[in-house]
This record gives C-alpha cells, sequence and structure tokens, in this order.
C-alpha cells in the first residue's frame, strides 16, 4: 500500500476512526486502526468488538491498493506532529512509513488480516433530522448508568410512542435508578423501529460527539444492530439485550403534584436557571461532593443548605411557590445535571413529599422531563 494525502485530511480520519480504539483492548490487534486503500478511496476503522467506527476519504494520487494495521495512538500522535501539506505514507512487509518533510516515522504493524471483519449489516437506512435527535440525546444521556455492571441501564432506550393518541413519535429515555431523563419528539418518524430497542449509551455519545453542525443522520436498524451515518463516517453497533426498567410507572401526571415551585426570575449575573446553578454550587463549598443539599420551598423563596464537619452553607432564591412548606434532599450533582438539561430560562420542580420522586421541568416545557429521587437525611 502507497499513497500521498494533506495531512489535515489523513488526520481527520484517522481521529474519527480512533474513538472506536478500546481504552483496554483485550487484544493487540484491537489497539489499531485498520488502513485500507482501494480506487483511491482509504476506509480507516477501530473497533472494540461491540462497536465500530469507519470514517474514509480520497487520496490525491489514486495510490497503490493495499492495507494494514497500525498502534492507534502512536499513529494518530505522529501525523499531529507532521507539518502541513502533502505526506507520504508506503506500508510494506511488515512496516509502514510516514513521510512529511525531513521527517519519517517508522511503524512496526500487524497484519491487516488479522483484524476483526466488520460484521455484514443486513437492514435499510432511513434519513432523519439531526438537530431534534441529537438535541434530545444531549438532554437525556446524563442520566445514564456508567457502571458496566449493569448494562441495561448503560443503554438509551429509543422507544415508538403514540401522542395524543394519533402522532407517531419516538421517545429517548436514560436511567441509573437515581434519576431518569426522558425527551419525547412528535412527529419524529425513526423507521423501521416498531418496538423499544435499547442501544449502547456510548455508541450515542460518539455519535452526538462527532455530529458537529450535522443537518442530517442515516440511521439503519435490524434486530441485533444498529447503525448511524454521518457524512464520510460510520457507527454500527449491537444492540443491548435485557428488561429495561418500567420506567413509566414511576412518573405521576403533572396534575398529580401538590406542590410545585418556579424559578422565573434571575439576577445581573443571567437566568434564572443560572441563578439557581450558583446558588447551588455556593452551597456546596461547605459540603462533599455527594452531601445531600437540603431544599425548604415555601411561599416566595427556595432555601438551600448544605453542611458537614468543616460547617454549614446557606442561600435563598427568589421562587413562585404552590403548596405546603416542605423541606426536600437531593445529590448535588444530579440536581445540577437536571437544571442544565432542562430546556429554556426557567426551572420548575413539582415534589409529592420529602421520599417521593420529584420532577424537574424546563419552560417552555418541550417535552423534556427529569425525574430525581430524593436522599433521605436525618435532621
Amino acid at each position: 500500500m502507497k499513497f500521498t494525502c494533506e495531512r489535515d485530511s489523513f488526520l481527520k480520519v484517522l481521529t474519527d476512526a480512533s474513538r472506536g480504539v478500546p481504552a483496554r483492548p483485550e487484544r493487540a490487534i484491537l489497539s489499531c486502526l485498520h488502513l485500507n486503500l482501494e480506487d483511491d478511496l482509504l476506509v480507516v476503522t477501530a473497533t472494540d468488538l461491540n462497536l465500530w467506527i469507519r470514517s474514509q476519504t480520497k487520496v490525491a494520487d489514486g495510490g497503490t491498493p493495499g492495507a494494514t494495521a497500525i498502534q492507534s495512538r502512536h499513529l494518530v500522535d505522529a501525523v499531529r506532529t507532521c507539518e502541513a501539506g502533502v505526506i507520504t505514507i508506503e506500508s510494506e512487509d511488515g512496516k509502514t512509513n510516514i513521510t512529511s518533510g525531513s521527517s519519517k516515522f517508522t511503524f512496526n504493524t500487524l497484519p491487516a488480516d488479522n483484524f476483526p471483519e466488520i460484521p455484514p449489516a443486513d437492514f435499510k437506512e432511513v434519513t432523519v433530522d439531526a438537530g431534534n435527535f441529537l438535541d434530545a440525546l444531549e438532554r437525556v444521556v446524563i442520566a445514564r448508568s456508567t457502571d458496566e455492571a449493569r448494562t441495561v441501564l448503560t443503554s438509551v432506550l429509543l422507544s415508538p410512542e403514540q401522542f395524543d393518541g394519533e402522532e407517531q413519535g419516538l421517545r429517548l429515555v436514560c436511567t441509573d435508578s437515581y434519576r431518569l431523563a426522558m425527551r419525547d419528539l412528535e412527529g419524529f418518524q425513526l423507521q423501521p423501529l416498531e418496538q423499544d430497542v435499547l442501544v449502547p449509551g456510548r455508541t450515542l455519545e460518539e455519535v452526538g460527539r462527532h455530529a458537529g453542525e450535522a443537518q442530517e443522520i442515516s440511521v439503519g436498524l435490524s434486530s441485533e444492530q444498529i447503525s448511524f451515518t454521518i457524512g464520510d463516517v460510520y457507527f454500527l453497533t449491537q444492540l443491548i439485550e435485557g428488561d429495561y426498567p418500567k420506567y413509566k410507572n414511576l412518573i405521576p401526571k403533572q396534575d398529580d403534584y401538590p406542590n410545585h415551585l418556579n424559578i422565573s426570575k434571575g439576577d445581573s449575573d443571567g437566568s434564572p436557571k443560572e441563578r439557581l446553578k450558583r446558588a447551588i454550587n455556593q452551597v456546596r463549598v461547605m459540603a462533599g461532593a455527594d452531601t445531600p443539599i437540603r431544599l425548604t420551598m415555601a411561599e416566595g423563596k427556595l432555601a438551600m443548605r448544605a453542611n458537614s464537619d468543616y460547617g454549614e452553607g446557606k442561600t435563598e432564591v427568589e421562587a413562585e411557590y404552590v403548596g405546603d412548606e416542605m423541606t426536600v434532599a437531593f445529590n448535588p450533582k444530579y440536581l445540577l445535571d437536571g437544571i442544565e438539561a432542562c430546556p429554556g430560562d426557567e426551572i420548575m420542580i413539582y415534589a409529592l413529599d420529602e421520599l417521593k420522586p420529584a420532577v424537574l421541568r424546563g419552560k417552555p416545557e418541550d417535552n423534556f422531563l427529569y425525574l430525581l429521587m430524593p436522599v433521605r437525611v436525618a435532621d
């Protein structure tokens, strides 16, 4: 294999694909990027055997066809240090040379045939609006679990839903059993999705990270796999098998909440949402990272308090409140995540009592909700 191309183009396809290289590869070949050149098209692939990422670009001179497998991290780092302009890549006899000006890197390579073949994808793709899907995804993934021992909870649930009795749409849900984020996309068709599927959260985070300003995403779906194509980058992953928690049983109707609070006034430093986030961070100063914050909701105000062996922090935020005065405690990180995910500048908190899940919503509501379990604390 031999070809020349622009440094920036080559670096982009390497970087895009390298997101699929596992942090702790089980085999040496999985630490590599697979490079294949055929008919002037360079295709770079990486995998951890669950997620496959493939990126491609045209080479300048057509090149000489061939394939190789090169250790990812050192390859990307080497190409990044090359000067802008044309570089030459030549692979032969178990070594690959990369030449840029007066600089030359020689890599020991592994046989390309040892690299796992990408599974065949037997499904039809559909093109969807990237903006709506990625916005919904960004709001819900914060609530997914990162505990690989709880595989189902590391996924994002994609569910076809019937809204308002007629309109079909898509629902995205994530939960780690302590909080839940849900976003409904009315009128959003993801054919041929006919039943709930569990997509690895890592895959969707990579899709969101790569998408940038993309206008469209092509999605393919079968009974075992799902794919996403954004421009010249292709993602393929195995769906997760298992039973997702029966989350619908946890979400009461909004009218069921006797207590609701609205943070609708900001200050000279920002919006109501920003004011609330600053207040939470203020009281956290006197507590550990996971020390619960007590929220006391009363007429005209939201009072916050956190304490530890070091001392205590208190502050208040002006708020509109309907209901009986009550105090409820939350994990501060989970609370801040929910506030950040809510759309708009205002925040609404709906609560039943100090032990039952509360709901955070933005204004306008935007078909998004964040369900958060309180923390039981001693008085």
